[in-house]
């Protein structure tokens, strides 16, 4: 099976995208922070700002929200906080509120909306 890539994947090149994505004064000094105590923890705060910049994709904010909840998620595992633990009975629980709220929303919002 052949799969077309990009061709800066194929090389492992960097793309050639200038987007022209800067970081706030206050973004940086953060993602700096962040650096000084995990690298990836630092990228991975840079991708969800950067990912924002993409007007091309549609699903941006989701994807960045992902990487945030990420970022948390990883802070908190590395300085030992405590995880969340959910039982099945609460997974069951919080799907069925979720599949609610689904219905509810499309019953209120216009289709295509």
């Amino acid at each position: 099976m052949i799969i077309n890539l990009p061709l800066f994947l194929v090389s492992g090149q960097q793309p050639m995208i200038d987007s022209g994505f800067q970081l706030t004064v206050r973004q940086k000094r953060i993602r700096d922070g962040l650096k000084a105590i995990d690298e990836k923890i630092a990228s991975v705060y840079e991708g969800a700002y950067r990912v924002l910049t993409d007007p091309a994709n549609p699903d941006r904010y989701a994807q960045s929200a992902n990487s945030l909840r990420e970022v948390t998620s990883l802070l908190s595992r590395l300085k030992g906080f405590p995880q969340e633990k959910m039982s099945r009975k609460r997974v069951k629980q919080r799907r069925k509120r979720e599949q609610n709220d689904r219905q509810t929303q499309e019953e209120v919002l216009p289709r295509g909306w």
